[in-house]
């Protein structure tokens, strides 16, 4: 077994990170929020989307400098190819 293999195999899932959150109680506002009708979770505004976009953009910002961000010329399908163009367009 490679080290490599080895690290991914002890890397935490997102469900365990999800655990750990929530064994801290940090999720409990959130919850809260969410149970109150303070939060959407999907549509224009809602949490998940701005979280995904994100860790879009903060992909983007790390890989600015090591040339393995996506270019527009390349195909791609999908959301993120919209959203992309969308996001260079209003910087």
């Amino acid at each position: 077994m490679s080290m490599s293999d080895q690290t991914e195999r002890d890397a935490p899932t997102g469900a365990d990170l999800v655990k750990q959150l929530q064994d801290a109680g940090e999720l409990g506002g959130l919850f809260a929020r969410i149970d109150a009708g303070e939060l959407e979770l999907t549509g224009d505004g809602g949490f998940i989307p701005a979280l995904i976009k994100a860790a879009l953009e903060r992909g983007l910002q790390a890989g600015r400098g090591t040339g393995t961000h996506y270019l527009p010329h390349r195909r791609s399908r999908g959301c993120v190819r919209e959203w992309y163009l969308g996001w260079e367009q209003n910087s």
